[in-house]
């Protein structure tokens, strides 16, 4: 097949597209990446050919209401933020699908795998009868989930609250296709319509089945792929003093927020050194997506910052993971056999929050805007004591192992 990948949002977003393109290349697929600007660089590590899709998401996130959003103590205050990050996104909406279609027109794929943030394929799939696959990073938006509501609500609503939210959620995702797709085929689709039409789309779940299972009355539409991760060593060398760190200490923590901004990485960064000192806790502290920053001075022999880490080389190496809780961090972290907690900002991350408490691999995290040294260093010491917490992580690490099923899942996608 020649197949288009198609990923938007942080990095984690991208991640598991990338691990599948590679995948498909290996089966002797042609596949062509479609991805934000920033993360070009990932698909040149790949040697993908690559369109970029701009580079609105992060710069909407990294803007002033982006960071109140993902970091303000006010709910107030996240509220209005929102409202008016939205009004920005609705903008340049249309502007970011003329360039989904442009790219699409371009490349003439017989495969399209997406993003759920990516609007085009599925006119592109209702016009031309082609394949379009949904891969859906995270658990919890299109197809109910027990005990869980959809994503954005965050807590158990009990059964028929539950079973509400998703028909808000999806009746939502309806009204935006019915914009994108009426606007470029000419055609008249009530939102029930499309609605239905993306429930009926093949979704690919890229969750471990050791902590997600297939649920009762789903369709046979939906595929649990386990992990997709791909090797990220290749195109990292350690930095000086790197290994030293390592070797001198035998119980280390790893502190990171992958693509997360916050709305004071200096105080939330001095937040974070305060807890752990108090702790005596040693720690590698990764600032690459900047919601954390390496203060002018700081104990250099019990804390390491690093701009960037490559997560399957350090993460069997450390005790525990303190991370904001994204799918990607928060598997790799179980699949290492990381004891670990979520300090969640936005989107699917108080989801990833609660499951790592259900399973019994950390305690509940705190939210970004509500951190406080007292109540961290608590945590933490939790976290870091806590025997449990460590034996029930590697014991998931074990079934995470096996749990891919790759040929399965090709058999899925070019069916």
């Amino acid at each position: 097949m020649k197949v288009l990948i198609m990923s938007v949002g942080t990095r984690g977003d991208c991640e598991p597209f990338l691990a599948l393109a590679n995948l498909l290349r290996d089966r002797d697929d042609e596949v062509i990446c479609a991805l934000p600007e920033e993360y070009k660089n990932l698909a040149d590590e790949e040697n993908f050919e690559f369109f970029s899709m701009g580079n609105g998401f992060l710069h909407l996130m990294n803007s002033k209401y982006g960071r109140e959003v993902m970091g303000s103590k006010s709910s107030g205050r996240k509220l209005i933020s929102a409202t008016r990050l939205y009004k920005k996104s609705k903008a340049i909406q249309k502007h970011v699908i003329n360039v989904q279609r442009k790219i699409v027109e371009d490349v003439n794929p017989d495969c399209i795998i997406f993003h759920p943030l990516v609007m085009y394929p599925i006119p592109w799939h209702i016009e031309t009868g082609k394949k379009a696959v949904l891969l859906c990073p995270v658990p919890c938006i299109i197809h109910p989930v027990e005990n869980f509501a959809s994503l954005g609500f965050n807590r158990n609503l009990g059964k028929i609250g539950n079973r509400l939210s998703y028909s808000i959620t999806n009746t939502a995702i309806g009204a935006l296709l019915k914009t994108t797709v009426n606007d470029y085929l000419g055609a008249q689709y009530s939102a029930r319509e499309l609605t239905q039409d993306i429930k009926e789309v093949k979704t690919i779940y890229p969750i471990s089945k050791a902590i997600f299972k297939y649920q009762k009355n789903w369709p046979d539409t939906i595929n649990i792929s386990g992990f997709l991760e791909r090797d990220k060593m290749h195109a990292w060398t350690p930095p000086d003093g790197f290994e030293d760190f390592l070797n001198f200490h035998e119980k280390i923590m790893l502190i990171t927020f992958g693509s997360m901004i916050n709305s004071d990485p200096e105080k939330t960064t001095s937040i974070v050194l305060n807890a752990l000192k108090s702790c005596n806790i040693p720690a590698i502290i990764n600032i690459s997506g900047g919601g954390l920053v390496e203060p002018k001075r700081y104990d250099k022999n019990n804390f390491f910052f690093t701009q960037s880490i490559p997560y399957d080389y350090i993460l069997p190496q450390v005790y525990a993971t303190v991370h904001h809780g994204g799918a990607g961090t928060t598997h790799s972290s179980l699949k290492a056999g990381c004891a670990t907690m979520a300090i969640p900002h936005t989107a699917d991350q108080p989801l990833w929050n609660q499951w790592i408490y259900n399973l019994g691999v950390g305690p509940k995290g705190i939210q970004v805007g509500k951190l406080t040294s007292s109540e961290l260093s608590k945590k933490l010491m939790d976290l870091y004591n806590n025997p449990i917490y460590k034996s029930n992580a590697q014991s998931l690490q074990q079934e995470m192992l096996l749990d891919n099923d790759f040929e399965d899942l090709y058999h899925f996608i070019s069916q």
